[in-house]
């Protein structure tokens, strides 16, 4: 509903305008001709004729309704009535009297509802003018923001034809700016993958969807994109096609930087490892054993006659025993000689059996196909991958199972560990960093040796992890 701010703004603008004025002057000759007309008696008051003047009337209220609306056809309505009273009063009794003023009743009425089917019709062509700018000025904001996007940006129809193209798609595809518009999409991507963008934009009405390609350009470089595509339908009716090509060349360069960095990180660790397990078996322990054959002669030397020396000495050897058997754990931990000495599946056999033995976890390892040695960087790559599963079984999952199975197959090894443990939510884990930072070592490790690593877990369904990883050899 109009405020009164707006409605003395329309009353202000109406007495400005000249038409309007002019529509008033039309009813003050209708009623001064009316009332000359009716002081010389030449208007017969038989019949209806005395009707007339007022009818009259009609003619520049409508008038004022379809020009000014409620406002000019009440004014008018109201202006026709009070010239009219008089002259009814003066020569009308009786029912013409009733008749007259029935007459300038209707007269505005109509002037009531002629003016309010103007004012909502105005009222619907100042929404719709009001919606075509707001339309014309998002239009404008999606053709800069069209123009002026970093990405490639293809509209296509349902069949694949390059509708529109914005500036980035023709510098992505190297071409001028008119060699793109209403070409075929398999001309610039491929055949493929032009029918996979086409596919799955098809598909994606609720959500854009993503996908990777690579392109080809006329000047010979390959450039990897990432396509995003969603689909609408047109004003028409028709279906539109929309993706957006982001060039993934830096980020690829980066991540494989960061992987190679990540891969020289553990490899440097795991020398580390090798060096400090080395110095640790054949200085430290070495000196420990010799320290306990030194006590065993003291021990021997003294007899019976050391008494608490003897003691003592028996107690140092003692000492000195579980320091070396937990030395001997440490260099095991960090580089176990089984690995080198016997390969990967007698390790994780050894780790299985230190877990039941300290934990009383039930364990089975399986292995599938016949096993062989592998290169020492997969062994490696393999022991330290099920070493952290095993942790995570013990420390995390509180398991009561763990099952472990290692499959030699032509030209890949496989490797899973499953528990019956409490699980997790991957979702929630992916949310808290901190969390999940033994899968991330483990998935890095079995992407820098050119595998994959697949874990599988629900709270309170336990956890099953599965590692692929590809061999240099293909035998049995």
């Amino acid at each position: 509903m109009p405020s009164p701010l707006a409605g003395a703004e329309v009353v202000r603008s109406r007495a400005l305008n000249r038409h309007f004025w002019a529509t008033q002057l039309l009813v003050l000759l209708l009623a001064g001709g009316h009332v000359a007309v009716e002081s010389v008696h030449l208007m017969p008051h038989e019949g209806v004729f005395y009707f007339v003047p007022e009818v009259m009337f009609l003619v520049p209220v409508v008038h004022a309704g379809l020009a000014f609306g409620m406002h000019g056809a009440v004014a008018t309505a109201l202006w026709s009535t009070l010239l009219s009273i008089p002259n009814a009063w003066l020569w009308h009794r009786g029912s013409e009297l009733g008749g007259v003023l029935f007459q300038l009743l209707i007269v505005n009425v109509v002037a009531y509802f002629i003016g309010l089917k103007v004012d909502h019709e105005n009222g619907a062509r100042r929404q719709v003018e009001i919606a075509r700018a707001a339309l014309q000025v998002s239009e404008e904001r999606y053709r800069n923001l069209f123009e002026a996007a970093a990405e490639g940006v293809l509209v296509l129809d349902a069949g694949g034809k390059v509708l529109e193209a914005n500036l980035a798609a023709y510098r992505l595809f190297n071409h001028p700016l008119d060699g793109i518009k209403d070409r075929p999409l398999a001309d610039l991507v491929g055949q493929e993958g032009a029918s996979r963008i086409v596919s799955r934009a098809l598909a994606a009405r609720s959500e854009p969807v993503g996908q990777e390609l690579t392109l080809h350009r006329s000047d010979g470089c390959e450039v990897p994109l990432e396509a995003i595509c969603t689909s609408f339908t047109s004003a028409a009716g028709q279906t539109v096609l929309q993706v957006s090509l982001r060039d993934v060349t830096l980020y690829r360069h980066r991540q494989q930087e960061l992987r190679s960095y990540a891969a020289r990180i553990v490899e440097a660790q795991e020398d580390e490892r090798l060096r400090i397990a080395q110095e640790l078996h054949d200085e430290t322990v070495q000196g420990l054993i010799l320290l306990c054959r030194r006590l065993d002669a003291v021990e021997e030397g003294l007899g019976r006659q050391g008494g608490d020396v003897l003691q003592g000495v028996e107690t140092a050897r003692l000492a000195t025993e579980e320091l070396v058997e937990g030395l001997r754990k440490i260099t095991w931990n960090l580089r176990p000689p089984a690995l080198d000495n016997l390969g990967v599946v007698a390790s994780i056999r050894r780790l299985l059996d230190d877990l039941g033995r300290r934990t009383g976890i039930r364990w089975d390892i399986k292995v599938e196909g016949t096993a062989r040695r592998l290169p020492p960087d997969i062994e490696l790559g393999v022991f330290r991958i099920a070493q952290e599963a095993i942790h995570n079984a013990e420390k995390h999952a509180r398991a009561t199972t763990v099952q472990a199975a290692v499959a030699f197959l032509p030209g890949l090894v496989q490797f899973s560990v499953r528990d019956d443990g409490t699980g997790f939510s991957p979702d929630r884990q992916a949310a808290n960093p901190a969390d999940r930072l033994g899968l991330v070592g483990m998935r890095e490790r079995a992407i820098h040796l050119g595998g994959t690593l697949v874990v599988n877990s629900a709270p309170g369904g336990g956890t099953t992890l599965w590692a692929t990883i590809p061999t240099p050899d293909t035998g049995d």
